[in-house]
């Protein structure tokens, strides 16, 4: 006979049952007839075919201008403009040796040579006495070529004086070239000379009026690629009683 108890057995055999209800689990059906979407991406700004041609403008725009900008320096080096400005800087840095392959001082005392001699008939012009001064209206161009070496001095000091005057003396050297147009005024040929070989430069200074010959240097015989014009006369009643003066000191007989 069995020892289990009638009644126990019915017991063990029921147990407790969970009900889990699999549709609450699951996601919310989409509406009937509406289809389900996703989340919606963006497209890149990048690649918004509305910015492409304005992007490509500015892109194409930033790469013209330094191209153009470099073309123009190469060409604006080649007129006599470039050149005065080296010789303002050359001046002002007193680099002698720059200042000679610009300016062809001997050119230049022969063109100072009539000036010195009005300064000096002048009366009050210069502190020089009269029978030096004499002495120089009638010798002018014989000692001129004589003190080649205090006539660049001379020069050289007034291209300074000019440049402190203007206020530029301290001005980097892509200012000064580009000012240089502004206040020089250019015209092609001097003296009858072929426009395309020779300019005259005119400019005031402090009222006076200041006038420059510029010549095209042979390409041949160039030592320097940017010395594309030399400066071969000067009309300056100013730089004419300087050498007036210098001319006293050297010759102080007049001879």
């Amino acid at each position: 006979m069995s020892g289990t108890v009638p009644g126990e057995r019915g017991k063990k055999q029921r147990r407790s049952r969970i009900v889990v209800n699999v549709e609450e689990l699951q996601p919310p059906r989409a509406r009937q007839g509406t289809p389900q979407r996703g989340p919606r991406k963006r497209r890149p700004r990048s690649r918004n075919p509305r910015l492409l041609v304005p992007l490509g403008v500015i892109a194409a725009v930033l790469v013209a201008l330094p191209v153009a900008g470099y073309f123009w320096w190469q060409g604006y080096k080649a007129k006599p403009a470039y050149s005065l400005a080296l010789l303002l800087d050359a001046a002002r840095r007193d680099d002698q040796a720059a200042f000679d392959a610009l300016v062809d001082v001997d050119s230049v005392s022969r063109s100072l040579a009539p000036q010195v001699s009005a300064q000096v008939r002048t009366a009050g012009a210069t502190q020089i006495s009269a029978p030096v001064r004499r002495q120089i209206e009638a010798n002018a161009q014989v000692l001129l070529p004589g003190a080649r070496d205090q006539i660049r001095a001379a020069l050289m000091q007034h291209v300074k004086d000019v440049l402190v005057r203007s206020g530029t003396a301290d001005d980097y050297f892509l200012t000064l070239a580009l000012a240089v147009p502004r206040v020089v005024e250019l015209k092609p040929g001097i003296d009858g000379a072929d426009p395309d070989v020779a300019a005259t430069a005119s400019l005031n200074v402090n009222g006076r009026p200041v006038e420059l010959g510029l010549r095209a240097t042979d390409e041949a015989s160039n030592r320097s690629s940017d010395t594309r014009w030399r400066v071969v006369g000067v009309k300056s009643d100013e730089l004419a009683a300087r050498v007036a003066e210098t001319l006293a000191r050297v010759y102080p007989n007049g001879r």
